[in-house]
């Protein structure tokens, strides 16, 4: 289910989807002109190698953690970490084993057996779930499945993988995040961060990137002007470069996001 609100932001409610099923969510069809971002759900099976050219790609763990095969290194990508990809270089993700989504992660309940429930597992299905969250700056012409992992890690950037640190949260009002994946680990173009929002509505603002949030945990409402939409966890919302926006926390626990920008920056600047 799709909310179109002004300016061209929109709320995402992406429903029930088959384990293994790589899906556009946010792209140039649905009005991103700077970057897209893929969702994909596994089920104990790894998935294909991807390849998405000469672009950025960051992989966010929604629920769940992932061994990831990054053009030929292994890296271990706990719940909630960020991990990111050079230009030109292939993955492959396989889930943990026995991982699961900890406390606050929630995916959508799906109405058949080979679709997901809310507690991270196929009905009637044993295998733990995965949920990642690819974005990729800028896409050219999709995701490539190649049929073998090349062999061209850039070890010029060897630390890829970075986790949710509390003592890294900066604070920006009476809300915090931490960056996760950004310049510091070589992402030039996109910058990947967690945000946690009290019971609060932010002044009315604007950025000066095209942003991608999905709701981890909570309940709110995006406001574009005087137009409103409900989020809870599993949303994803769509915010073109310098729409006026306002993301309001109506759960008394906070509201959890994970947020995707380009280009690559700090979070805290709003206008």
């Amino acid at each position: 289910m799709k909310t179109d609100l002004k300016g061209g932001c929109f709320i995402l409610d992406p429903g029930a989807r088959k384990p293994g099923e790589l899906r556009c969510v946010i792209g140039r069809k649905s009005g991103a002109q700077h970057l897209s971002q893929h969702l994909l759900d596994l089920l104990g099976a790894p998935s294909p190698i991807y390849a998405f050219g000469h672009s950025d790609v960051i992989l966010f763990a929604a629920a769940g953690s992932a061994s990831v095969t990054v053009s030929g290194q292994v890296f271990e990508m706990p719940s909630q970490s960020g991990l990111y990809i050079r230009p030109g270089e292939a993955f492959q993700i396989t889930p943990s084993p026995q991982s699961s989504p900890t406390r606050g992660e929630e995916v959508q309940e799906g109405a058949k057996s080979n679709t997901l429930s809310l507690d991270g597992r196929g009905k009637g299905e044993g295998d733990p779930l995965i949920r990642i969250l690819i974005t990729v700056c800028p896409e050219e012409d999709g995701a490539k499945v190649l049929e073998e992992m090349p062999d061209n890690f850039d070890g010029g950037f060897p630390e890829r993988v970075v986790e949710v640190d509390p003592s890294k949260k900066e604070a920006m009002g009476d809300r915090f995040f931490q960056v996760l994946v950004s310049k510091g680990v070589g992402s030039d173009q996109v910058t990947q961060f967690i945000g946690e929002i009290p019971l609060s509505k932010a002044p009315s603002h604007f950025h000066l990137y095209e942003e991608a949030l999905y709701v981890l945990s909570g309940e709110g409402l995006m406001w574009t002007e005087d137009q409103q939409g409900a989020v809870k966890a599993g949303s994803i919302i769509f915010l073109p470069k310098r729409q006026q926006h306002s993301l309001e926390c109506t759960s008394k626990s906070g509201l959890r996001v994970a947020g995707h920008f380009t280009p690559a920056g700090s979070p805290a600047e709003n206008y």
